[in-house]
């Protein structure tokens, strides 16, 4: 039995010199693509982004409290709220006076008192009032730090003030208010906030079944881009920080979610689930219907 010495001595030396072994519970190396189920060779498939959360109309409580101004600018506007009731308890509106145009003017509305507000629904997705004033009556949207107000019909003339005013437009925070990390932060918000809405109209569009106002929703959109620029061109030092921008796009997706929402289109995150369907209970066995109790355990009674 000598001759299996040499030949085992030729196994032993064959063995490759990598070999490892593998105890019982341990783990191999991760596959050469990180686990993404690539093919060998061949690139990793990136992974998709998650869509951006869509924008929430913002609470008008978080006006209460803050000096607001026209563009960032002229005059002033101040909430306060009494239980339930929302008030304006500062309103000083700039404008021309009639008797010099050119010349500034200010009116101060409110003078000591306040303006109670009219709670007139969410047409657009955000909370809207009514701001009930004889010489000038309009309306404001809450968005985040910011009001909207909405007028029509031309300025509105304070002939005892001699001033003509027009109170439409953002009204919100002075340039002085933005941090440089608040700058960058709107930035960010920004990109977010137009992604968002270009989500929101593909989905208005694609739930839509009346074609006059997929069009309608459409020429919107189309034209965007440029009512947002006059109304933000006007904002103190818009360059700088995008303020009038962000929160204009931010209300223009709130809009549209809300027309999906009124769509009835299951894009609508916040859309109510549909009602499950209520299982119909089985009929009762007659008392007298002889009893099965499987096969295997004893046949029919």
């Amino acid at each position: 039995m000598k001759f299996w010495l040499p030949l085992l001595v030729c196994l032993a030396g064959a063995a490759p010199a990598s070999a490892q072994l593998m105890l019982p519970g341990a783990v191999g190396a991760p596959p050469p693509d990180g686990g993404m189920g690539g093919a060998p060779g061949q690139p990793a498939k990136p992974r998709p982004k998650p869509k951006p959360a869509p924008p929430k109309a913002a609470s008008e409580d978080a006006l209460i409290g803050l000096d607001l101004y026209l563009n960032g600018r002229n005059g002033m506007m101040s909430f306060a709220r009494s239980g339930k009731e929302l008030s304006i308890s500062k309103l000083k509106l700039a404008g021309d006076l009639m008797s010099r145009p050119g010349e500034r003017c200010e009116v101060d509305v409110v003078a000591g008192g306040q303006i109670a507000l009219k709670a007139e629904g969410r047409p657009n997705g955000a909370a809207r009032y009514g701001v009930d004033l004889p010489a000038c009556p309009f309306s404001v949207e809450a968005l985040d730090g910011a009001a909207l107000a909405i007028h029509s019909g031309g300025a509105c003339e304070f002939r005892e003030a001699d001033c003509r005013v027009e109170p439409g437009g953002l009204w919100g925070p002075t340039p002085n208010a933005f941090s440089p990390a608040r700058v960058k932060e709107f930035e960010k918000a920004r990109g977010r906030a137009e992604a968002s809405m270009r989500d929101g109209f593909r989905a208005l569009a694609a739930a839509g079944k009346d074609k006059s106002e997929i069009r309608q929703a459409t020429s919107e959109q189309a034209g965007f881009s440029a009512e947002r620029e006059m109304m933000c061109r006007d904002y103190a030092r818009e360059d700088t920080h995008g303020f009038c921008a962000l929160r204009i796009t931010e209300a223009r997706g709130v809009s549209l979610r809300a027309r999906l929402g009124k769509a009835g289109a299951p894009g609508d995150p916040d859309a109510p689930p549909k009602p499950k369907k209520k299982k119909k209970p089985k009929p009762a066995a007659p008392a007298d219907a002889p009893l099965s109790i499987g096969p295997g355990m004893g046949g029919t009674f």
